[in-house]
């Protein structure tokens, strides 16, 4: 991870914001390939109540409810591992228990991916912005 490290030179900021691009773009091509394996994909979140209490249906609910039909009690505290699954609805968050291998929404990954590229790229953007804005 040096590609993220303090930069003291202009065409150091240059050079760190394109190491950045191809690292998001390897693991765009990964995801859009199925080149992931569901572990990496896997999202573990804690449930706060009761998974049949919720208002919204939030995605650590659903993967509880299926984890319940499947025999498994569930309950407030515990954690829930999923995969954002590719059928809508009920469907769309599914135990990593349950879930089949290359069964994940490409969508949800990628804009996950774009948020935390952007996160790491605003800085080296802004200090680059900032030694120009200086020559």
């Amino acid at each position: 991870m040096g590609v993220f490290k303090a930069v003291s030179k202009p065409f150091e900021s240059r050079e760190k914001a394109l190491e950045a691009v191809e690292i998001y773009r390897g693991y765009a091509r990964r995801l859009i390939l199925g080149d992931v394996s569901i572990e990496d994909l896997a999202i573990t979140q804690v449930l706060s109540m009761d998974p049949n209490d919720y208002v919204v249906e939030a995605r650590q609910a659903v993967a509880a409810k299926h984890l319940e039909r499947a025999g498994v009690r569930v309950l407030p505290g515990q954690a829930v591992t999923y995969v954002i699954a590719e059928a809508s609805g009920m469907s769309k968050a599914i135990p990593i228990q349950l879930v089949e291998r290359h069964s994940y929404r490409v969508e949800p990954y990628l804009r996950m991916l774009e948020k935390a590229t952007y996160t790491i790229m605003a800085p080296i953007l802004r200090s680059l912005r900032a030694t120009m804005n200086r020559i």
